[in-house]
């Protein structure tokens, strides 16, 4: 699969399903999709058996039924921090085996290059894309942490610790990631080795030619979920107005994408386009549910809602499909070019070979 068609639907994936943590009325067909797709995405989280539930603060109702049910934060992202254990595991597994390619069979000539590139994306790449994809989770965590009741006990106590970092991380990654785009513009855009193997999954996919906004979607993807945090925790009590800035935050990425275009594959650009549409439209509609029209209008509405998320998935999906697919058939086009290339050089060369040899028998 092409890796950045991946990231974009997981990051589509996340922001519809996380439309159930705020205080916008979602029908019943649309909730229990997204409750559904959430399902699909959960891991083993080990933390259930080492901490009692019972010596944490309940949190309010719109997170316990997303799935947050205690303010610890080891409770609610036990899950990602096995996630990253296991990245650092591998991590760790991938520099010993370094340490061995001296000895066989490691010192094999495609085990030794395989072991030494997969140590080199280990060491940077591994860890940007896991906090690429999960700002959003540990943001919204550490806030429902921050929420908590002071209890003197340890894991609460540690709980607290790490949200107060993870609220500070949250603020200045944006500010981070911004910064060092533009103080390594030049290294950016000459595409220097050292740089894109410490840094590449900041800026590998767009467009970084095309000026310094479209090797910024991380900077604008990442101020997006931050502010999507804000919304949830500081207008709670105002889901109309949760609606509008959630959908003008939709819409004011679609048109940076549209303007911008930042990603390197076009079908890409069109597909992520195509998705912030969807659910600036979906959106919109929302508020609908919560007036006194029909019920004939509203399940109308909720099976839009399921046809469109669906359509969404299916672009996302297809993506990948159509760019594979192209990519074998730009090989297949190359090695024909290559076999042609070779047979006109034999051909010449026979005719070449005969002609002397016709000059020879002249003299």
């Amino acid at each position: 699969m092409n890796f950045v068609s991946l990231w974009s639907f997981l990051s589509t994936m996340q922001i519809i399903i996380y439309l159930r943590i705020t205080n916008i009325p979602l029908p019943q067909k649309l909730n229990a999709l997204l409750k559904a797709f959430q399902k699909t995405s959960s891991l083993p989280n080990p933390f259930v058996y080492a901490i009692d539930i019972q010596k944490s603060s309940k949190t309010s109702q719109v997170f316990y039924n997303f799935g947050y049910k205690t303010t610890n934060l080891l409770l609610n992202l036990g899950n990602l921090l096995t996630a990253l254990s296991t990245i650092c595991a591998n991590m760790i597994l991938f520099y010993i085996l370094k340490r061995l390619t001296n000895f066989k069979p490691l010192s094999i000539g495609f085990v030794k290059n395989f072991i030494e590139n997969t140590t080199k994306k280990f060491k940077y790449s591994a860890y940007l894309r896991f906090l690429i994809q999960f700002y959003l989770d540990f943001g919204i965590c550490s806030i429902i942490g921050l929420s908590n009741k002071p209890i003197a006990y340890w894991t609460e106590i540690l709980s607290l610790s790490l949200c107060v970092i993870i609220a500070i991380l949250v603020i200045l990654i944006p500010i981070l990631i911004f910064w060092f785009i533009i103080t390594h513009k030049n290294q950016i855009l000459s595409h220097e080795t050292e740089t894109e193997e410490k840094f590449g999954s900041l800026f590998y996919e767009f467009s970084n030619d095309h000026g310094l906004f479209s090797s910024m979607f991380y900077v604008f993807y990442f101020l997006r979920r931050g502010i999507f945090i804000f919304i949830v925790f500081s207008l709670d009590n105002y889901p109309l107005v949760q609606v509008i800035m959630n959908y003008l935050l939709s819409i004011s990425f679609m048109f940076y994408l549209i303007a911008h275009k930042p990603f390197s594959e076009v079908i890409i650009n069109y597909v992520n386009i195509f998705t912030e549409f969807i659910i600036g439209v979906i959106l919109i509609t929302l508020p609908i549910q919560d007036t006194n029209v029909g019920d004939g209008i509203k399940n109308s509405l909720d099976d839009y809602y399921l046809y469109s998320i669906y359509m969404v998935l299916v672009a996302q999906v297809l993506a990948p499909i159509i760019l594979t697919v192209r990519k074998i058939w730009t090989k297949i086009k190359m090695l024909r070019s290559r076999r042609k290339v070779g047979y006109v050089t034999t051909i010449s060369g026979i005719d070449t070979a005969q002609n002397a040899k016709n000059e020879a028998w002249k003299t």
